[in-house]
């Protein structure tokens, strides 16, 4: 007995399925005009929307000198890539340049009042990774705004290096300049001292802070080495290749008609449905 319910049924299932396909493809002009709106629509709709392209052009700490934070050097790069008279100095160095400050200055005009622009307003912006890592993005597909973008980062990492070299050539100076200064002035002194635990601590601070003067004078000299053998504080790598935000004509189409489909069968087959259940009314 179980058996022959279960031939039932399969044969009902068989019997539904078929019934579902001839409902559709009683329905099939009606999913066909639902298809061909569908890829229309979404054909218009991808041509008519603006692609924006974007380019990342990564940066990162290199070499730094011990009165300086990786922090602070990051923060110093990104003070002088918004500054407006560096960018106008980079310009007239550069020449031939279509690039405006206002294209990725933090602040525009409205109405006369200065107001911050949204972080995604600007041609060009500063970002952090997910992972930490940092990167100019550009928001463009021509390739020589590109390369201006790449120019000038450069020239402000360059700037910062130069900023940098000179703090440490003059923190030297001064650290030898005291250092003389000072062990000229206890020479006499220590020959003259007895020694009693008093003078003896003295003497072992004095020993104790040349150690850290000439530990201080190693590591400028280390950097200032560096930077001249052509290391940079702030490295800017090239740009990435331009990429588009939107998905491409074909997978528009694709979705666009499976999209219609779906909307064509469900028309058919609630069409259908209701045209079953008036003639059932009729005939009752």
């Amino acid at each position: 007995m179980n058996q022959v319910n279960q031939m039932n049924q399969t044969a009902d299932d068989e019997i539904d399925f078929f019934a579902l396909f001839q409902t559709l493809w009683g329905g099939k002009w009606i999913m066909s005009a639902c298809i061909l709106i569908a890829l229309l629509t979404g054909g218009s709709l991808h041509n008519q929307k603006v692609t924006v392209f974007q380019s990342e052009m990564m940066y990162s700490i290199d070499t730094l000198p011990p009165f300086y934070t990786e922090k602070e050097a990051l923060r110093d790069f990104e003070r002088m890539f918004y500054s407006q008279s560096i960018f106008q100095s980079w310009k007239k160095i550069s020449g031939n340049t279509s690039l405006k400050f206002g294209d990725f200055s933090k602040t525009k005009v409205v109405g006369g009042f200065v107001l911050a622009k949204g972080q995604d307003e600007g041609l060009a912006s500063l970002k952090l990774g997910k992972t930490g890592e940092r990167f100019v993005e550009v928001k463009t597909n021509q390739l020589n705004i590109l390369t201006d973008f790449f120019d000038y980062a450069n020239y402000v990492s360059v700037l910062i290096k130069d900023n940098y070299l000179m703090r440490a050539r003059n923190e030297i100076n001064i650290i030898e300049t005291k250092f003389e200064n000072y062990s000229t002035a206890t020479v006499p002194v220590f020959s003259n001292w007895d020694k009693t635990p008093l003078n003896e601590a003295i003497i072992s601070q004095l020993l104790a802070l040349n150690d850290s003067t000439i530990s201080q004078l190693l590591e400028l000299d280390r950097f200032i080495v560096a930077t001249e053998e052509g290391a940079m504080v702030l490295v800017v790598e090239r740009p990435t290749q331009p990429r588009g935000d939107s998905l491409g004509m074909g997978i528009v189409l694709f979705i666009s008609g499976m999209l219609g489909g779906a909307i064509g069968g469900f028309v058919t087959i609630v069409r259908h449905a209701a045209l079953s259940r008036k003639k059932q009314v009729v005939e009752a």
